[in-house]
């Protein structure tokens, strides 16, 4: 290892650093939480941010960054999802993606984070071979990919109204989350779950949470629950996520028309298609909305992922 390479210190911050931070000049964030994908941050907001934050007392989040004597490399700040148990990366900066120093902060971040209460830490990033590695030394894995797709709400023409999804649409109550789960165990393939939650309580904990003015519906046919939306608005920009039964999967246009009905006061619609569901990504195609990049979210199990089914331990039972 080189002296200058010696001579880094990775450190929890205090707020002086982050004010240092912000007078050094940019740095280029490669984390991609939810609220940045609604507004991206200038390097000073991500500052400012990360500051409150930190004065926030018992705000659930932790701030690493890795120094010399003259500057600071890189800064990992991360916070709690929807409950103590999961985790999410919410700034990986750095000048540079290749920065040595980047992999070494994150780890230490994660190990603040597990130490907290985290069973699994969340990290979205541009689909990019030079940040995956990064994640990967720090002791994370892949987990799922995703295409950011950006439209105006309007719906499809011609198309649908047999179905009559808005009819069949109501808000999601308490008493539907174990039908919910039972959805995305039929929408999300085992090697994702493996990562992201194999049992009720860690799927419920690693929920993102929601951007702006939020509500949730669900598809109800005859007393089951076929379908999941959420809808999101924030300074002008909605954005639409959508969840459909694979026996009903000839029906996802209609499911994202009724969406964009709900976002009609938007100006613009954003949605993140995952791999597994082609079907989604072709419906906004067709709607004319444009992929603005791929992205690959990894997580850090802070134990050894349950890999069966049968051997996740919950206070409900996880279903295959």
């Amino acid at each position: 290892m080189s002296t200058a390479s010696n001579r880094l210190r990775v450190k929890r911050t205090h707020i002086l650093d982050l004010a240092r931070c912000a007078t050094l000049g940019d740095m280029e964030d490669f984390a991609f939480p939810s609220e940045r994908l609604f507004r991206p941050q200038s390097f000073a907001a991500a500052m400012l941010r990360m500051s409150i934050r930190q004065l926030a007392p018992g705000y659930p989040s932790t701030t690493w960054i890795c120094a010399d004597k003259t500057r600071v490399h890189s800064i990992v700040s991360a916070k709690q999802r929807s409950s103590a148990e999961s985790w999410e990366v919410s700034h990986l900066m750095a000048s540079a993606a290749l920065d040595p120093s980047l992999s070494r902060v994150l780890e230490r971040a994660a190990v603040d984070a597990t130490a907290r209460g985290a069973q699994r830490i969340f990290l979205r990033t541009p689909d990019e071979y030079t940040i995956a590695r990064v994640a990967q030394e720090a002791g994370f894995v892949p987990c799922a990919k995703e295409t950011l797709y950006s439209g105006m709400p309007k719906i499809g023409e011609g198309e649908g109204s047999l179905f009559g999804a808005s009819a069949r649409l109501r808000t999601r109550q308490d008493q539907d989350d174990l039908a919910l789960f039972r959805l995305y165990n039929a929408v999300t393939p085992v090697k994702t779950r493996q990562y992201a939650g194999m049992t009720f309580d860690q799927w419920r904990a690693s929920q993102e949470r929601a951007e702006g003015q939020c509500q949730e519906q669900v598809l109800d046919m005859d007393g089951e629950v076929k379908g999941w939306m959420r809808i999101s608005l924030k300074s002008g920009t909605g954005m639409l996520s959508v969840m459909l039964h694979p026996e009903l999967e000839g029906l996802t246009a209609e499911m994202v028309d009724a969406g964009l009905r709900y976002l009609d006061r938007a100006n613009i619609v954003i949605s993140m298609c995952p791999e597994f569901y082609p079907s989604l990504a072709a419906a906004f195609e067709r709607r004319r909305f444009e992929a603005k990049g791929d992205f690959r979210t990894m997580v850090k199990p802070a134990a050894a992922a349950v890999r069966d089914v049968s051997l996740a331990k919950s206070s409900l039972p996880a279903i295959k």
